[in-house]
């Protein structure tokens, strides 16, 4: 009985893309091309350190003058924020970043690692948008002053 159902449905299906020229026809497969938006790309000065005593994640320093992107404890050293990506926007800016692992297979140092990134703002700044590119998580901030 599930079968006949499903057959049914199936002629259904192909009838209809018959009928309606979606059926096969090369045009249709393709994807659409995605319109590609240029983002001002910003000049954000990165400072990277291995010993942070920071809350793991995005915080911002007590002037908000800077942005703190910190890891958390890492086992070893060879670990770090790599900011891949800074964009200006209207009212901000868009930071992407990843975190650097070290080499499979290398040696490394065992020591504790803290490792983070302090990322300076200027003073106009109003809102900000913090991307993990590994993780897809994001952050928004914005200026209490604003």
């Amino acid at each position: 009985m599930t079968s006949g159902r499903i057959s049914w449905s199936g002629g259904l299906l192909a009838m209809l893309l018959a009928v309606t020229g979606c059926a096969g026809t090369e045009a249709n497969t393709q994807p659409a091309a995605e319109a590609v938006v240029e983002r001002p790309q910003a000049q954000l000065t990165v400072v990277e350190n291995l010993h942070c005593l920071a809350n793991t994640g995005i915080s911002l320093d007590e002037e908000q003058t800077r942005v703190r992107i910190a890891l958390g404890s890492r086992p070893t050293a060879g670990y770090g924020v790599a900011v891949t990506a800074q964009y200006q926007l209207e009212n901000g800016y868009e930071i992407h970043f990843i975190e650097r692992k070290p080499a499979e297979g290398m040696a490394q140092a065992a020591v504790m690692t803290s490792p983070c990134a302090d990322i300076s703002l200027p003073d106009d700044w109003q809102a900000l948008k913090v991307v993990n590119d590994m993780t897809g998580l994001a952050w928004h901030v914005y200026h209490s002053g604003r």
